[in-house]
This record gives structure tokens, sequence and C-alpha cells, in this order.
């Protein structure tokens, strides 16, 4: 048998490898079909984590992975940047020399004096060009992501249906938020204290063909409002002090999806943006892809025009309640528990073209074979002209809605209202203890999960009607709604809404009888 020569591998090459190994083929096999030592793939596999990463940053003709001799500090370094870079930070080749003495003296428990030949072997290493970041749609370099969606893609793409390709992203969500009360927040932070307990942070998950949205995961400030006592949620609900998404909460999410999957007997890929909440995570059928750093503005499908149109449906659907609390003469407010029902109304008129679109604006799908007048249209106009939902009767909704606000507090502007709260923080900050613990393998235990008890805006007792009053209430509804033209999935809604609440009281009538007679 003819002996095995060892080969430079290009890291595309070594790209390739990792991808079969994740297919589930055997690193022997590998091995033999790529003419290579054993050992050659084994390293390889074990070096995966920073492969992919080099690979995502377009590294993909180099052909040496060097691991730096101070490689703690090297990826401490490494998080640091991606952190600010996340932040929109200036960051100059003197900085980041700065910083790594800073760090370097941390971690190795002594004097780093770090030199300008480590700053450029590092910047080489990570594929970095340090300078002035200037807001993240401008800083997006171009071709970084076409060679991406030419280099990278295609070799995922190929062993996928587009069911089964999947993006998820956060978007923070002032709930409370009032078109009167949008100015006095414009340029504000909100890490945290006041406009934190303002604020939820949403989950959007959704895969390509737009058929399967993910049930909404939401993350608040209070861990247990009382308005949710003895309530079912529509959404996954979650907290922390700060109400972003943090390494814990993601990598929970993940791992629970994974087993739903696996109980199906399903694999999928999800698609996800470079960032500090987003940990590398080891999964069975959930294959994670990281997009490239700092693309998210053109490279994302959810930010494409999906959160967008999600956000869109919540504030009208919020000042919807909101004239009606008025024309009554009534208080509005807003609960925690209101913003979850509200944001799952708002999900479910997403519509599945909406979602495709944007994963098509995205460059993630070829464009139909057959020309598409729509195709030609700007994404705004097209998410203008799709956001109802099809079948529905009520197509000047949202001009009442309008007419109506402007009546009330005077004229605003919807499109500022709905992108009031696109640039808040949500994902977590890592301070630089955090970093060094992440890199030295020392994580401490953080509270950042617990969240806090109760908050006294959240200090609300919601009114349950007994069985008989919603009894009465369905039978008010069916005369409303057998007096007007009905949709018929929503008249299918309301009988199958119907038959549910007639079973419970017919049961719980039931069952209070027989022990009647059983104590008698």
């Amino acid at each position: 048998m003819e002996k095995q020569k060892r080969k430079a591998l290009t890291l595309k090459d070594k790209y390739d490898i990792i991808q079969k190994i994740q297919s589930g083929v055997k690193q022997r096999d590998v091995s033999q079909e790529m003419n290579l030592i054993k050992s050659t793939v084994s390293m390889i596999w074990k070096q995966r984590e920073a492969i992919l990463s080099a690979y995502g940053q377009g590294n993909s003709t180099c052909k040496k992975m060097r691991k730096s001799k101070h490689h703690e500090m090297d990826q401490g370094l490494l998080k640091w940047f991606t952190q600010k870079r996340q932040e929109n930070v200036p960051v100059s080749g003197i900085i980041l020399q700065e910083k790594a003495n800073e760090m370097g003296s941390k971690i190795e428990n002594k004097d780093f004096k770090c030199s300008k030949s480590w700053i450029e072997r590092f910047k080489r290493r990570h594929n970095i060009r340090t300078g002035k970041i200037v807001g993240e749609s401008a800083a997006v370099d171009l071709n970084v992501v076409n060679d991406w969606l030419t280099n990278v893609w295609p070799h995922i793409r190929k062993n996928y249906d587009s069911e089964d390709i999947f993006n998820a992203d956060e978007t923070g969500l002032f709930y409370q938020m009032t078109p009167d009360k949008t100015l006095k927040f414009v340029g504000e932070s909100c890490a945290g204290g006041k406009l934190s307990k303002l604020r939820i942070t949403v989950l959007v998950a959704a895969n390509m063909s737009g058929t399967e949205k993910r049930k909404l995961l939401v993350i608040g400030k209070s861990a247990n409002p009382r308005c949710f006592k003895n309530k079912q949620l529509p959404v996954k609900y979650k907290s922390n002090r700060n109400a972003w998404m943090t390494s814990e909460i993601f990598t929970n999410e993940l791992l629970e999806w994974d087993e739903q999957l696996k109980q199906k007997n399903r694999k999928i890929v999800l698609l996800v943006d470079n960032c500090t909440a987003h940990p590398e995570i080891k999964l069975n059928q959930i294959k994670l892809v990281f997009m490239p750093p700092n693309t998210s503005s053109k490279l994302q499908p959810m930010d494409q025009g999906v959160i967008h149109s999600l956000k869109s449906h919540y504030r009208k659907i919020l000042l919807a309640q909101m004239i009606e609390a008025m024309d009554n003469g009534k208080t509005f407010s807003v609960s925690i528990l209101d913003a979850v029902n509200f944001i799952h109304m708002a999900w479910q008129k997403v519509s599945k073209d909406t979602i495709a679109n944007c994963f098509k604006h995205g460059g993630f799908s070829e464009k139909s074979a057959e020309f598409d007048a729509d195709d030609e249209l700007p994404l705004t106009e097209w998410l203008k002209k799709h956001e109802d939902d099809p079948g529905l009767i009520f197509t000047d909704v949202d001009n009442a809605i309008e007419i109506a606000v402007q009546e009330k507090i005077g004229e605003f502007n919807f499109e500022e209202y709905v992108e009031i709260d696109n640039d808040i923080t949500v994902t977590e900050r890592l301070t630089d203890e955090q970093i060094i613990e992440s890199v030295t393998s020392v994580m401490a235990t953080s509270d950042e999960a617990e969240g806090e008890e109760n908050e006294s805006d959240e200090d609300v007792d919601v009114y349950v009607p007994s069985l008989n009053e919603m009894a009465q209430k369905m039978a008010e509804t069916r005369n409303f709604l057998e007096s007007r033209t009905v949709p018929e999935p929503i008249w299918n809604s309301f009988c199958n809404l119907e038959r549910y609440i007639s079973d419970i009281h017919f049961s719980n009538r039931y069952v209070q009888t027989k022990i009647t007679d059983f104590v008698k």
C-alpha cells in the first residue's frame, strides 16, 4: 500500500473536511477519500472551532493555522475586539496594543509587553483591518458578503431543503411605547436602569420558505410578573436584570430545540450572527452557522424586513387598543402580559411570503426562473404591499388606526415609531473579567439569568371571568359575528374556541354534580 503523504491544505480544504464529518462521514472514510493521514483529519476536527471562525472571516486561501504563543490572551483580545465592533466603537492598532498589555498581565499574572509585530500578527490571524467604524451598514465589507455567499454558503445549502434552513435574530422592543412618548427616548441608552423596565428582547426565528415560524422567545426584566400567575403564555419567557439575550439563554434554547428535532429525526441549519451571546454549541440535529462579523445588515434575513414587519404589526395592535381605551374613557396601560400576547398576535400576521422574500433579499435563495414583478420592488415597498394577511377583508384598518391616532394625539411618523427601538442593546456585553474567565475556562456562575422577583409596574391583578360568564360572552360573540360577513378562517377559529369553552363548562358541571352526589 502506497504510503500516505502529508499535504499542505488550505482553509477551504479543512472547511470541506469539517463539513463532511459534521454531515455524518467517519473520519477514517474522509482520510481515505482525500488521501490524508488519519492524524491530519483528527487534528483538523479538533481545531474545527478556530478553522470555522477563520474561514468565516474570509481567510479561505491561507494554509496554516498557527496557534499564538499567548493563546488565551489572543482569544480574550479577539472577544474584546469583536464586542467593540458590535458596539461600533473605533479601535486603532495602538488601542489594541494597550488592551493586549492589560489583558496579558491579568491572564498570565505578570507584566506582558505587547509589541507592534505581535499586534500585526494578531490582525493577520483574525483578518482584522483596524480603523474607525462608522455604523454597521456603512461598515459592511461587500467583498466579505459576496465571498461568503459565493464560496461558503453553497456548500452548506446543497445538503438542506429550504424548509430546513432557519435564521434567528434578536430585537429589542419598547413594549409600552406610544407615539406621544416616542421623542423622549430618541438617542437614549437601554442597557439597564429605567428604560430596561420598559423593554423586552425577542428572539425571532423562521425557515427560508416561510412555512415554519418558531415560537417567539421573549426576555424580560422581571422573573415572576404577578400578571403571569396561572397564565399559559403563547411565547417562551425568560428573564434577566437587563432584559437581553445571554449566552446561557441562547444555549438552553438551542439545546431544547435540538432535542425536539431529535425526536422527529430531523436536521436543520441555523444561521445566526457572530456575537458574544451566541457561543459555539455542540448540537446533534442543528448545524449552527455563524455569518461573517459585521454583515447582519446585508445578510441577516430577519434584519431584511421580517423584524420590521413584526414590529409594525405589534404597534398597530397596541394603537388599536389605545384608541379603544380612549373612546371608552379608560386609562390605557400595557402590562408585560399584554405585550407577550400582542407580540404573539403580530408574529401570526407576518406572512410566509414576507419571510421568504427577506431570505431572497439577503442572497440565500435564488430568484424564480419566471419573472416576478415584485422582485423589482424596493424591499420597503414590497413589505408595505404584502404586510396584510391574505384572505382578510379588513383592508382599511391600518388607515383607520392612523387617522384615529392623529385625531387623538396629533401628527406622527409611523415609520419612526416602528423603528424607535431598532438600535437598543439586545445581547449581553461581557466585562473584561468575564472575557478573561471565558478564555481561561474558569467561568463563574452569573446571576444575570436570575432576574428580579417582581417589578412594581408588573404588579397588576388580572380579572379572570368564571365559566358561566365565559359561556354568556361566547353567546354574545356568536350573535355579533352572525350579524356580519366574517371570513371563513375566522369563523372556524371562533367555532373551535366556542366548542373548547363549552367542553370545559360541561365537564366542570358534570364533575361537580358527581362529587355533590357522592358527599350526599
